[in-house]
């Protein structure tokens, strides 16, 4: 994911609290561990809210982030017919999470008059992710018509809603402008969820439709601004 961060403390050295908020896009790596299971989403906008606290007098801080992602691309969808069972990759998917992580962030201590500060952290969390799809040609009969606009050019009806573990790291490097408040980083990290399998809703139960898993696999790069509280 390529983004423009804004995050983590002004001052690590310091006590207090900052709040930071990212508005950038996203990049999913995709996960092609099997060439049945896999899923790949792309490049989408991606929301960072994050509050960190410096504990004490230390290079030791709590960062609490909550993540908003999306992208689309594909996945797998299965279903039963007649009792053989099918499976479709090649329609449109629309993925998006919501992830809550919470970890230390430490800062690496140089001299006081060093212009830079390098940190790093870790995370962990849970979160919600939605998978959206588009049904047509052979996948069309698996949506209910009592639900679904089956005429619909781009129906986005059908879809899977589950709650995630999501583990995340990160590296960066702080500017401290010398007499301003504001700070500009520098950061890059990586989140993960594994999205198990789940059934599709708002299809015909008789298909027994199902979404294979997959991994969420979010990496970003970016550039922004840090303000303390």
């Amino acid at each position: 994911m390529w983004s423009l961060l804004l995050t983590g403390p002004a001052l690590a050295l310091s006590p207090g609290t900052s709040l930071s908020a990212t508005l950038a896009p996203s990049r999913d790596l995709g996960d092609r561990h099997d060439q049945v299971d896999g899923a790949a989403f792309g490049t989408g906008p991606h929301l960072l809210l994050a509050g960190t606290r410096a504990l004490g007098d230390g290079y030791v801080g709590l960062r609490l982030g909550l993540e908003l992602q999306a992208g689309r691309g594909w996945d797998r969808i299965e279903w039963l017919d007649d009792g053989t069972r099918y499976y479709d990759e090649d329609h449109w998917t629309l993925a998006w999470s919501a992830r809550l992580l919470l970890g230390p962030e430490v800062e690496v201590p140089l001299p006081t008059e060093a212009p830079v500060a390098p940190y790093g952290g870790l995370g962990v969390g849970f979160g919600r992710v939605w998978t959206h799809h588009s049904f047509g040609g052979s996948t069309g009969p698996l949506m209910d018509p009592e639900i679904n606009d089956l005429d619909a050019s781009m129906n986005l009806d059908p879809y899977t809603a589950q709650w995630v573990t999501a583990v995340g790291g990160y590296l960066g490097c702080r500017l401290q402008p010398e007499g301003r408040d504001v700070a500009l980083t520098v950061e890059a990290g990586y989140t993960v969820s594994y999205v198990p399998t789940a059934a599709v809703r708002r299809t015909l139960p008789e298909y027994q439709v199902v979404r294979a898993d997959y991994g969420l696999n979010v990496f970003r790069l970016g550039v922004g601004l840090t303000l303390p509280l």
